[in-house]
C-alpha cells in the first residue's frame, strides 16, 4: 500500500482528513515522482509498463500521486478513503500521537479496514498496488495485527512507537494479508 505524497493540506499543517480535492503542492510531485524508482528497485514493479489498474482513493491526492508515479490505470474506490476525525482531534500531529500511544483507531475506519481486508482476501478487491492514506493504512495494520494477536504469533508488520502504524508521506508498505 502507497501514501500519497505531500499535498496543499499537508502543507498548511492542517488536518487533511476532510480535504478531498486538495492536490500535491510542488515537493509532494517530486515524492511522487521519485516513487516510481523505488517500485522498480525495491518491488520490481516497472509502472510505466504495469498492464494491471492500481486502487486509489476517491481523493485528488492518491490519485495524483499514482499518476505520477508512472502508473496509467487509476481505479478509484471510497474505501480506501481517508477517515472523518472527531473535530477535537483535527491535529495531525495529535491524532498521530493518539494513534501511537492508545493503539487508536476511530471505529468507522477501522470497520472500513477489516472490510478491506475481507475483500482483497476474497478476490473481490484484486489489485496489486493501492494508493491510500496515512491512517487508512494505519487501520490495515492494526486490523492484521489484531489477528495474528488473536492467533498468539507476533505481525510481520512494525509498529512504531512515535507513528505507530501511519506511514510517511509517500511511502510505500508492504502488507501481507
Amino acid at each position: 500500500m502507497a501514501r500519497h505524497a505531500k499535498s496543499w493540506a499537508n502543507r498548511r499543517d492542517i488536518t487533511v482528513f476532510d480535504n478531498a480535492e486538495s492536490p500535491l503542492d510542488a515537493k509532494g510531485e517530486s515524492q511522487a515522482v521519485g516513487m516510481n524508482a523505488v517500485f522498480k528497485q525495491e518491488f520490481d514493479i516497472v509502472p510505466e509498463d504495469y498492464e494491471e489498474p492500481v486502487l486509489a482513493s476517491t481523493f485528488v491526492r492518491p490519485q495524483q500521486t499514482a499518476h505520477l508515479a508512472g502508473f496509467k490505470r487509476i481505479a478509484a474506490d471510497e474505501i480506501l478513503n481517508e477517515s472523518e476525525i472527531p473535530p477535537h482531534l483535527l491535529s495531525g500531529s495529535r491524532v498521530v500521537e493518539k494513534h501511537a500511544h492508545e493503539r487508536w483507531i476511530p471505529e468507522e475506519l477501522r470497520a472500513r479496514a477489516k472490510r478491506f481486508v475481507e475483500l482483497v482476501r476474497a478476490g473481490e478487491l484484486d489489485y496489486q498496488v493501492y494508493f491510500s492514506h496515512g491512517f487508512f493504512i494505519a487501520s490495515v495494520l492494526e486490523v492484521v495485527s489484531d489477528e495474528h494477536a488473536a492467533r498468539g504469533e507476533v505481525s510481520p508488520h512494525v509498529f512504531d512507537e512515535a507513528r505507530g502504524y501511519i506511514p510517511r508521506l509517500a511511502t510505500i508498505t508492504p502488507v501481507t494479508l
